[in-house]
């Protein structure tokens, strides 16, 4: 398995600065201009209301003076239509540009969020691995040098048995046998066996 590397803590990754989404539909007019264009669809509602009233109260007009009146009412009723569903429409369409805006700008925040949390995971993995080889490492070194030592001890242990305490024997051939439980030749065995 390969061993992650650490991201180079100093530098920052880079962060996208969310971008709203353009609403050139409402950026294109000045704000004096959608007072304008209100109260214009204010007199044209209002204007289309009298034209109803007018109409109703001149049920009885001639054909050809109705058909007329009827045509004019419907060019006048598809202006209406179209600035109330330009104005309710841009209202909608704000909100709903709004609610994009937040959306996106929390998606990016959250992306944003998701990338330096994986890099500090990666960084956390990466120093972890590090630590664990040279921790591994040191405890290789202090068992050799421990294995050294051991092999001293238990060399002079076996070599000069009158420094042993008394767990020394001589042998009839002259040569020093040590007694195998001597404490300190278990303690060294147990740590250190020999290879």
């Amino acid at each position: 398995m390969p061993t992650p590397t650490p991201i180079d803590s100093g530098a920052k990754p880079p962060v996208e600065t969310p971008k709203p989404i353009d609403s050139t539909f409402s950026s294109n007019l000045p704000k004096g201009a959608w007072w304008a264009i209100f109260i214009l669809v204010v007199v044209i509602l209002i204007g289309y209301a009298r034209f109803l009233i007018y109409m109703a109260i001149n049920r009885g007009m001639a054909d050809l003076e109705w058909a007329r009146m009827t045509f004019l009412f419907t060019g006048f009723e598809v202006l209406t239509f179209g600035a109330a569903g330009f104005v309710f429409g841009r209202e909608v369409y704000r909100r709903a540009v709004q609610s994009a805006d937040r959306a996106y700008v929390n998606a990016e925040t959250q992306k944003n969020q998701a990338i330096k949390q994986q890099q500090q995971s990666i960084n956390e993995k990466a120093t972890i691995e590090k630590q664990k080889n040279e921790l591994s490492e040191k405890l290789s070194i202090q068992k050799e040098r421990g294995q050294i030592v051991a092999n001293h001890l238990r060399s002079a242990i076996e070599n000069d048995p009158i420094r042993t305490f008394g767990y020394g024997i001589k042998s009839q051939s002259n040569k020093s046998s040590v007694d195998k439980q001597h404490p300190i030749l278990k303690l060294i065995n147990n740590w250190f066996p020999e290879k």
